[in-house]
């Protein structure tokens, strides 16, 4: 038999980036559209996208470098 094995409350905090099921959506969306096409790179202010995202509150970076245009969200 296999034994089920659960994340801890702080292991899951540190994979989810801390988002609740609710923000997820939120989340993906606001990555899709600034950190996984910007390419500002070593600028960037934030260490991760997660951290990007809980800063700015989930608006659009006023840093993004790129054009936003070329994809379709």
């Amino acid at each position: 038999m296999s034994e089920e094995k659960k994340l801890n409350d702080e292991a899951l905090k540190d994979v989810s980036g801390g988002l609740k099921q609710e923000e997820w959506e939120r989340y993906s969306l606001f990555n899709a559209r600034n950190c996984a096409i910007c390419t500002a790179g070593r600028r960037c202010l934030y260490q991760t996208t997660f951290e990007a995202f809980d800063k700015m509150g989930g608006v659009d970076c006023p840093d993004f470098v790129g054009d936003r245009r070329a994809y379709k969200f």
